[in-house]
């Protein structure tokens, strides 16, 4: 099997429509990536510099969005590590099966959703970082 790496990951310019004072994020021709299968979304509440994700996927793809507050995003493949800031709603992140995550947030009411290529299941999903380069035969 071949592992995705992280030249794989991609920044998204996401379409963001004014209308009546309102933004509208668009988010098309997701089918170039996967179809989705399940959409979730996150919210910080009680800000105290929260830390989510730590985890990579065996076989789930996502695509990342961060329509309201702030967020860093690290992804590794266990030899190169890259972060993002999300803070504009009109970017998002792709992240391919293989990839290990980490999400801080950066501010109060925060809001992340996310649009995943599987059903949930925790059998996908690895937990722990030295699994993780285990995983990838690091």
């Amino acid at each position: 099997m071949e592992l995705n790496t992280l030249d794989k990951v991609k920044l998204i310019n996401l379409k963001v429509l004014n209308s009546n004072n309102a933004y509208i994020n668009v988010l098309e021709s997701v089918n170039n990536f996967f179809k989705i299968k399940r959409i979730f979304t996150v919210v910080i509440r009680n800000f105290q510099n929260d830390k989510r994700g730590r985890h990579a996927h065996k076989i789930d793809h996502h695509i990342v969005t961060c329509p309201f507050g702030s967020i860093k995003f690290t992804v590794t493949d266990g030899i190169k590590t890259k972060n993002f800031i999300l803070k504009d709603q009109s970017k998002a992140i792709y992240v391919p099966c293989h990839i290990w995550t980490e999400t801080d947030y950066l501010e109060k009411n925060t809001v992340v959703t996310c649009y995943c290529s599987e059903e949930y299941n925790e059998k996908n999903y690895i937990r722990k970082f030295d699994e993780f380069i285990k995983f990838r035969n690091l």
